[in-house]
């Protein structure tokens, strides 16, 4: 469903939404790859005492530890990026009953920023599993 929402976003949005349709890409892309990674991961969370075990039941089994590990980051990275996403389309809807809509560069820019911080968070857990 996310390939057909995100086909008739990039060729079917006409311009007046097309600042708009920026933010409904991202989205769209964040859960397809959240809903890709996590059937790929299939991850249990397994309580212990003072903190958690994760076991994997997917298909990234057929490769190695940290490879399911990774997977279970961009997981959780699109997880992030998607609710990042919230106040800036929250906002941005807000804006647009009382102005003119904001620039396509600007929206882009707005996305680019709002993933920086989940990006920065993936790369250090990545980074520190090494």
């Amino acid at each position: 469903m996310n390939g057909l929402l995100l086909y008739l976003i990039v060729f079917q949005t006409s311009k007046s939404f097309r600042s708009y349709s920026i933010i409904l890409a991202s989205v769209t892309l964040s859960e397809f790859f959240l809903g890709l990674t996590a059937a790929l991961a299939m991850t249990r969370l397994i309580p212990i005492e003072n903190g958690i075990v994760l076991q994997f039941h997917g298909l990234c089994r057929k490769f190695t530890p940290q490879f399911c590990n990774d997977v279970h980051t961009i997981t959780l990275h699109c997880i992030s990026y998607g609710y990042s996403l919230m106040p800036l389309s929250f906002w941005y809807r807000h804006y647009v009953l009382s102005n003119k809509a904001p620039s396509p560069k600007l929206i882009t820019f707005l996305c680019f920023l709002i993933y920086l911080p989940a990006f920065i968070t993936m790369v250090s857990d990545w980074s520190s599993c090494l």
